[in-house]
């Protein structure tokens, strides 16, 4: 991990590059005489590693840095990293002059860059918020929403590379500018709020920045991507199987963020179900997600809302509720939203096929008939009766209407059901579907089975035992 400068224009400008790992070195002398460019500003050609820059006291134009920065990066980040640098490369006697010009300064040392690199990174909420008064101050006009704004682009570096920067959506921007408030609702995750508060200010900006965890995140990606070209630590998985209809990358993001930890290191997700390849079968749902393990649901209603649940534990069908205090509601549209249990009661998850007596269908949250989040087994409707607010997890109603029309369904395998082969007994594993229970109950009904008379392959029994 790199080190981490505590005073612009000090002695630690040129110890900063010392401090920074062979990769960030590396990283920031390519960004440095991509910056130079093929004049070199005189240096002897070429200036290929640290010494050489170093020795010759190289500087870069503000303008040229600007231009060598990644594309993924917002404009306004890019003027403010180059004249936040610029800063860093000035000596000390020039921030105490009181003959110092007030023109800024114009040119970047790579030492200037590397100090300006591990404030960014590694440095304090005070250290980081002298970038936030370069960024007001380089960008007339642009508030804290914009600063989020830019920082949230983050989210794309981990997806294929546009030549752009990422455009990041209002509903996860007024996520961010939620999340940057130390008071937090009585119910659910610190997304869970009913109304936008208003955006804080640049004066805001350090405890803003200390509440907000997912705005942490960001920036510390953004930041590694922009100067060390370096990409998230904790990528969003992959999805095997095929692509999302319903989550963009945001919600994807968001997601994964959201997973308990244990959750969080598995690198890929692997469809069970999607409405476009499966079609309308509750059987082939219902099959897919039972015992599964870990899966994460998507609905749309008819309305476009698109909400869904994380079951963290197995779903196997019963009569009653199950799951855990890990499980936890989302919505994504029209607002993005994560609602956390609330421990008013266990009523996280429930799943019923089949039954005579009881409610067939998957719920979270709420009672039985009276879900805060239900999808019937017709598979063509739902309910969410959460008003105000699911006593389990703390979230107000999720579709557009309390009784749904269901438009699409996806569900994502996060991690499998860990089996553990010890347990498993060899004779069940060989057990056919025609010594299955159900084939009891259809035979029962008048339904003959033909195959149950065909003998067993006693040779190969045999063979097996050998």
């Amino acid at each position: 991990m790199g080190a981490s400068s505590s005073k612009q224009g000090s002695s630690s400008s040129s110890s900063a590059v010392a401090g920074l790992t062979d990769q960030e070195r590396s990283a920031l002398v390519a960004l440095f005489e991509t910056a130079l460019g093929p004049v070199k500003n005189g240096l002897p050609s070429p200036p290929t590693d640290l010494a050489h820059l170093t020795a010759h006291k190289a500087t870069v134009p503000t303008d040229a840095l600007a231009r060598s920065l990644p594309p993924q990066v917002p404009d306004r980040i890019k003027v403010t990293i180059a004249a936040f640098a610029a800063a860093c490369s000035q000596p000390a006697s020039a921030h105490d002059s009181k003959t110092a010009s007030s023109a800024p300064p114009s040119t970047i040392t790579l030492a200037g860059l590397a100090d300006a690199a591990c404030q960014l990174v590694f440095g304090s909420p005070a250290e980081k918020e002298r970038f936030v008064r370069a960024y007001e101050a380089a960008n007339a006009g642009a508030g804290f929403r914009e600063l989020l704004t830019d920082v949230a682009t983050a989210v794309a570096f981990s997806s294929a590379q546009p030549s752009a920067a990422y455009v990041p959506s209002e509903r996860f921007v007024e996520m961010l500018i939620n999340q940057c408030y130390s008071v937090k609702p009585s119910y659910g995750d610190d997304d869970a709020v009913d109304s936008v508060r208003t955006c804080p200010d640049f004066a805001a900006f350090e405890t803003s920045f200390a509440e907000n965890k997912k705005l942490q995140s960001l920036w510390k990606s953004h930041f590694q991507y922009a100067l060390f070209a370096r990409p998230p630590s904790n990528p969003p998985p992959a999805f095997l199987g095929g692509s999302s209809t319903l989550l963009a990358v945001e919600d994807i993001y968001t997601l994964h963020a959201s997973l308990p930890s244990e959750f969080q290191t598995e690198r890929s997700w692997q469809r069970l179900f999607t409405s476009d390849r499966d079609g309308g079968s509750w059987t082939v749902f219902a099959d897919r997600i039972t015992d599964a393990g870990a899966v994460l649901f998507a609905f749309r209603d008819t309305q476009g809302h698109i909400f869904g649940a994380f079951a963290a534990s197995e779903l196997v069908s019963a009569p009653h509720f199950a799951g855990d205090s890990r499980d936890f509601i989302f919505s994504l549209r029209p607002r993005l939203a994560v609602y956390r249990a609330t421990g008013t009661n266990a009523n996280y998850h429930y799943l019923s096929c089949g039954a005579s007596t009881f409610t067939n269908g998957l719920g979270f949250g709420g009672q039985l008939d009276y879900f805060g989040l239900f999808l019937s087994a017709s598979f063509d409707a739902g309910h969410s009766k959460a008003a105000p607010r699911s006593t389990t997890f703390g979230y107000p109603q999720l579709s557009a209407h309390e009784e749904f029309r269901l438009d699409f369904v996806e569900a994502w395998l996060v991690k499998a059901k860990e089996i553990d082969d010890r347990l498993v007994d060899p004779k069940a594993a060989k057990r056919s579907v025609l010594d299955d229970d159900r084939t009891a109950m259809l035979e029962m009904g008048g339904r003959r089975l033909y195959s149950k008379e065909v003998p067993p392959d006693v040779e190969k029994e045999r063979q097996d035992a050998e």
